[in-house]
Parts: structure tokens; sequence; C-alpha cells
């Protein structure tokens, strides 16, 4: 898939609808590549840049954000977010059915529902 549907669109939106909340979505191919920002809803602005910021970490260290950080903290005291990378959960890694690579961002008005978030979507791409 070298662009995301209309279908995945409005699953995103309807996502978003059904755990009533707002939500930035970043979607990066296995090449590096931003391939969909999308928002839905009424979100903190600053969601934009995490959910960006948390697919290029989980697509840099082909690990989940949070996996990451979980590793990272063995060796002592992490931020969890800096100026390159976001550690926070919400940064998922997966390939689809078709072999194809994907890494998705979700930052959301409730943080705790980010990576579930981003697992749904995965599975929608």
């Amino acid at each position: 898939m070298k662009q995301i549907t209309a279908e995945v669109v409005t699953g995103i939106h309807a996502l978003a609808k059904d755990y009533n909340l707002g939500l930035y979505v970043t979607v990066i191919n296995a090449q590096g590549e931003v391939i969909a920002c999308l928002k839905s809803g009424d979100v903190a602005r600053a969601s934009f840049t995490l959910s960006i910021k948390k697919a290029e970490t989980a697509y840099k260290f082909t690990l989940d954000s949070d996996v990451i950080y979980q590793s990272l903290i063995t060796i002592g005291q992490q931020n969890l977010l800096s100026e390159e990378y976001c550690f926070l959960a919400g940064g998922v890694i997966s390939q689809n059915t078709s072999g194809e690579r994907y890494c998705v961002g979700v930052s959301t008005n409730n943080p705790h529902l980010d990576k579930a978030i981003a697992l749904n979507i995965l599975s929608q791409l």
C-alpha cells in the first residue's frame, strides 16, 4: 500500500468516535516515508508532534516505542521525550499480511489508550 485508503481513514475516524476522543495518527512505511498524518476530533496540538515522533522512534529502532524505553531504563533513568525520540506508548511497528512494514504513531487525549489504538490502526493497514 503506497497510500492510506479511504476505508482506513474512515476506520480511524470511527475509532476516535468509538473511544470518544481526539487523536493524531502518523503512518510511516518501510522506507521511512511519512505516508499519512491524520487528525480526528478535538486534540491537543502537541499530539501532532508526538504522533510523528512515536512513529519515527518505532521506525528507527524497529521496536514499539514503549518497549524501547523498557530496555533503556535497565541502564539508568531515561527521558521519555527528546528532540529526536519519543518513548511514550503509542509508537508501534508491524508487517501486514502482504509483508509490508509500517510504523504507526498515535497520540490522543487519553495517553493510556495510545498503544491499543495504534495496534488497532495497524490491523487496518
